[in-house]
């Protein structure tokens, strides 16, 4: 459970991360 919401956040932030660098 802990696993699933740490890679979640992750991808999360990674999303964020490219989308602020594309724009």
């Amino acid at each position: 459970m802990k696993k699933v919401l740490v890679t979640g956040g992750a991808g999360f932030i990674g999303t964020n991360l490219i989308l602020w660098i594309t724009l």
